[in-house]
């Protein structure tokens, strides 16, 4: 399985906890957008996105 991530856009706000936006594609047949890298005083995680479905 390939697996390419690349980050999208850095965020440089001192009041965020969001240091930047990524994506990624499984095998080039999957990707996932909006992804969320975040930092607090835990350490450095990726937020993944939520999906809201209205019915």
């Amino acid at each position: 399985m390939k697996i390419h991530a690349q980050i999208n856009r850095l965020v440089d706000k001192p009041d965020s906890q969001v240091r930047a936006f990524a994506s990624e594609s499984l095998d080039g047949m999957f990707a996932v957008h909006g992804i969320r890298v975040i930092e607090n005083n835990n350490g450095r995680f990726a937020a993944m996105p939520t999906i809201v479905a209205l019915i």
